[in-house]
């Protein structure tokens, strides 16, 4: 049964995913055509989205969660957090950072920094992956790039780039010397990239009582914490009231933050 429930979803975590033919979730049958898929919140971003998250979708469970690590380049004369927030009052919009593009995560991330610590950095968003921030970080081109915590790993164990805090509420595995944004003298940057199940408002309950009960069992089994953990993902399960309550909360987060900056996308 996990594995019928999880064939719905498809490998790719974002795209939704349609039923191609009747499925039996122990009992409750899932009709050719129905949905089942997996978002984060937009709604505040884009100038025109097709859906209403609050309307038009119904919370089943969190997948999964990983986490940011904000990376300096190595010649940047801040040890640790303190030293760069005191580094950036000094030399107000001197210093920048590394992006993938407006509205990106490490781009939000990094402006829920600069609100929180007070301090006025340059934002310089490079089109397409991690891997052009990352060279510019290695050339000085920047100075600091919040990014997810498995793409940074390698290079901070190196020494070619200095890891500052991440963004999970403790430590992570991988980088156990680089303290959480609270241990450094700074809570309240509690950027996640979380992964999360709905489906169409309206399904039946014991639909998503069973795909709840299957995710839970999924979350659980070793080997698929394993395959997210080599991702930088912790897997994680939770009540649909749960995850109504995390959507709602990281909603209002963001929403604030993007009214703030007056940020929009076509």
């Amino acid at each position: 049964m996990v594995e019928e429930s999880l064939r719905l979803f498809g490998p790719v975590f974002f795209r939704p995913r349609i039923a191609l033919r009747d499925v039996d979730l122990g009992g409750v049958r899932v009709p050719q055509g129905e949905q089942v898929l997996t978002l984060t919140v937009a709604a505040s971003l884009y100038k025109r989205v097709p859906y209403d998250w609050k309307r038009d979708f119904a919370p089943v469970s969190m997948l999964a969660m990983g986490y940011q690590v904000l990376i300096v380049r190595a010649s940047l004369p801040a040890r640790n957090l303190q030293e760069l927030i005191a580094l950036a009052r000094e030399k107000p919009g001197e210093l920048n950072y590394a992006s993938i593009g407006i509205g990106s995560a490490p781009h939000l991330g990094a402006e829920l920094f600069k609100s929180v610590a007070k301090v006025d950095v340059t934002h310089v968003p490079y089109r397409g992956s991690s891997a052009q921030a990352i060279s510019a970080l290695l050339a000085s081109d920047v100075a600091m790039f919040l990014v997810g915590t498995s793409t940074a790993v390698s290079h901070i164990q190196s020494g070619a780039l200095r890891g500052l805090a991440v963004t999970a509420g403790k430590r992570v595995d991988g980088l156990p010397d680089v303290p959480t944004f609270a241990e450094a003298g700074l809570p309240g940057v509690d950027v996640s990239l979380w992964f999360a199940v709905l489906v169409p408002n309206g399904t039946p309950a014991p639909i998503v009582k069973k795909l709840n009960a299957d995710i839970a069992q999924v979350v659980a089994d070793p080997d698929f914490r394993q395959a997210l953990a080599v991702r930088g993902f912790d897997a994680v399960s939770s009540s649909p009231e749960e995850l109504a309550q995390f959507l709602a909360k990281d909603y209002v987060k963001f929403r604030d933050l993007i009214q703030k900056l007056g940020l929009q996308v076509e």
